[in-house]
């Protein structure tokens, strides 16, 4: 996917870099189409048997220009590995398509400019009386699930900074793109999950779910070059797959709407409620408690 599909157009999410990430995720998607034709087994939250095409992303959103980071000890100036001006969205995120590899990237918004850093440091002693299970909810990590979270509960070093810098810098937003597959074996993907935080914890969150008898494509098939009447099994694939998102109040721990995206052949985006996406099976209504299911 490329700049032209985005450069004209606002994304409908709270976060603006939020939307970034999600349009990161849905060239993932594109990415792995070849490898889930072939793949047939996965374990929800094991890195293990993630994707080999499917990229992570750790995504720092601040007002102050990187110096002021590097003077608050989050960043060391060796760490910095290169400085890159953007002027739109479509040009941060095609900063993000050619950059690979580990560590996080960091966006100033005055100036805007995007960094690659090798390590940010979180100053965990400033945020000791602080339990980052309490900004997420209780499905983060597995579909479905209704247990809240505690400290019992395993969460990477990435996702465990993506919450915790907001709440110890609250001008900081997160933004982060998890490999871990999310879902359980009968409505997975194989895919993991994106996730927008400020310092009102988890803000917004989208992720894939797979409805084998999904009726009309949520994603348009000509975006990943394919011919929506084409027979081939990449095409029967996509139609199955639904992209959800979600929205949270109570510091992340409730989600008050859950909608299902639409994406068009130019890559614009349109939340829609899931009774209205063209399936036999789904149904939405809007949650009254921590989570709600999409039954597919």
């Amino acid at each position: 996917m490329t700049s032209e599909f985005i450069a004209s157009r606002k994304y409908p999410f709270e976060s603006q870099y939020f939307g970034v990430g999600v349009d990161f995720h849905l060239e993932n998607l594109r990415r792995c189409l070849p490898e889930m034709l072939r793949h047939s087994h996965f374990m929800e939250g094991n890195d293990d048997t993630r994707y080999k095409n499917s990229r992570s992303l750790f995504l720092v959103v601040n007002g102050d220009p990187l110096e002021t980071m590097v003077e608050q000890k989050l960043v060391r100036k060796k760490d910095i590995r290169d400085e890159t001006e953007f002027s739109s969205l479509p040009e941060l995120l095609n900063y993000l398509g050619e950059k690979t590899g580990d560590g996080a990237r960091v966006v100033s918004t005055l100036p805007r400019k995007i960094s690659k850093v090798r390590n940010i440091y979180v100053p965990w002693t400033k945020a000791e009386h602080v339990d980052e299970f309490l900004f997420l909810p209780s499905d983060f990590f597995h579909y479905g699930r209704k247990q809240p979270l505690s400290a019992e509960d395993e969460m990477g070093t990435k996702t465990m900074a993506a919450i915790m810098l907001p709440q110890i810098f609250p001008e900081i937003e997160t933004v982060i793109v998890k490999q871990s597959p999310y879902g359980n074996e009968r409505n997975g993907t194989g895919m993991g999950v994106a996730g927008g935080f400020n310092k009102d914890g988890l803000r917004e969150s989208m992720f894939y779910l797979r409805n084998p008898e999904q009726e009309k494509f949520m994603i348009h098939p000509a975006l990943f070059g394919i011919d929506p009447k084409s027979t081939d099994q990449s095409a029967a694939l996509l139609r199955t797959i639904v992209p959800v998102y979600r929205h949270y109040t109570h510091n992340g721990k409730v989600c008050d709407a859950e909608m299902v995206m639409q994406v068009d052949k130019n890559g614009a985006i349109k939340l829609v409620d899931y009774k209205t996406s063209g399936t036999s099976q789904g149904s939405y209504a809007k949650p009254s408690s921590s989570h709600v299911e999409i039954y597919l």
